[in-house]
């Protein structure tokens, strides 16, 4: 798939941390841990009668070099020949250990283009507060395998539901951060997750009783994330018609190409549009691989786009068939709304100001369920 002229030209910049794309390059630049993995998993392949490594052994070898050669590639490539699928049940994670943490943030650090999720403190003890980054790295670890990716993204699906909402109820149910994105004030993409209907007794008083809650981003490092008032509404899907040229030579392209308008909105009074409508999810899911981008630095509509496609590279058809919502939301989310300074997705994510006491330990009790367990005094 590709927006225009980024599949080719744009594309990938980092391409998994400049090593992938070029064997001989990769074998030259990358620190000599992770020379050594590349030449297990090389050696490992030819033994198995293949040409070269698959793509997931090349991951490992590079973002996870450690378990590559204590363990050997096929244990957690899941998709070459001889990995063993993961499973795509979870349980949440009250913490995390010191082995998880490490191999999981040697992986992703290296990925995430011009991220900072190197400068967040890892999980290294059940002491620790454990953090929405730390947990996206695990659940971006098993979706690594389609087969998970497609049991965790399939919950919203690709198509707008003909009756019912199966997946409000789903979202409702989550013991682990599924990241759904959305558009409040201002030019960046915002993460929600953790989204609960808030109740309290019935004596008891609190302005959000009977409300839908919902957090965003990272939590601080003593306290909750921001938390903001949600719409059942904003579960729903709505249509669209799509501009009909989004090519590289493009006006849509030409202005996001240009620095200054990087935080920007497009206008797009006197483009063409496709005859056919399209419906998107208000507040589309995205993977956790995506997500630990938008986490770990201000993402525009614009630059999600480009994180999605990097992410479908090399992907079963399936799980490119369900991200394809949140690449749509992402088109229709760099357009122009009422005004100039609104994106046409962004809704009234209205902060939750002045928690009670009573709130601010729900919040906080869940995520220590589902991040880990808070900082201990």
């Amino acid at each position: 798939m590709a927006r225009g002229g980024w599949a080719s030209t744009k594309r990938r910049k980092s391409d998994d941390g400049g090593w992938m794309a070029d064997a001989k390059a990769a074998m030259a630049n990358a620190p000599a841990g992770v020379r050594q993995a590349m030449n297990k998993v090389f050696v490992e392949a030819q033994g198995q009668g293949q040409a070269k490594p698959s793509r997931d052994a090349w991951r490992v070898a590079v973002f996870m070099p450690d378990e590559a050669l204590a363990m050997g590639h096929n244990r957690v490539d899941s998709r070459g020949s001889g990995g063993a699928p993961q499973s795509s049940m979870r349980t949440p994670t009250r913490g995390c250990t010191n082995a998880t943490a490490n191999a999981d943030s040697s992986r992703v650090d290296n990925a995430i283009e011009e991220g900072n999720v190197s400068t967040r403190q890892a999980c290294t003890s059940r002491s620790k507060q454990g953090t929405l980054i730390q947990a996206l790295k695990r659940i971006s670890g098993e979706q690594d395998d389609d087969a998970a990716a497609v049991a965790d993204l399939e919950a919203q699906g690709d198509v707008k539901p003909q009756t019912g909402n199966n997946f409000w109820e789903w979202i409702l149910q989550q013991t682990e951060p599924m990241v759904l994105v959305a558009m409040g004030d201002g030019p960046f993409v915002q993460p929600v997750h953790y989204i609960f209907r808030y109740m309290v007794p019935g004596r008891m008083q609190d302005q959000y009783h009977d409300q839908y809650l919902g957090t965003v981003g990272e939590r601080a490092e003593e306290g909750n994330p921001a938390i903001v008032k949600l719409k059942k509404t904003y579960f729903d899907w709505r249509s669209f018609k799509p501009l009909a040229d989004t090519s590289e030579n493009s006006n849509f392209e030409k202005i996001f190409e240009e620095d200054s308008n990087q935080l920007k909105f497009f206008d797009p009074t006197g483009s063409d549009l496709k005859d056919e409508i399209i419906w998107i999810p208000k507040m589309p899911l995205v993977p956790a691989e995506v997500a630990l981008k938008i986490v770990a630095k201000p993402t525009t509509p614009y630059k999600l786009g480009m994180h999605i496609i990097d992410f479908i590279e090399g992907r079963d058809t399936e799980v490119t068939r369900l991200v394809m919502p949140a690449y749509l939301w992402s088109m229709q989310a760099c357009m122009e709304g009422t005004t100039k300074m609104e994106s046409l997705m962004g809704y009234a994510l209205t902060a939750v100001t002045l928690p009670s006491k009573r709130l601010q330990k729900t919040i906080k009790d869940q995520l220590d369920k589902t991040l880990g367990p808070g900082q201990s005094k």
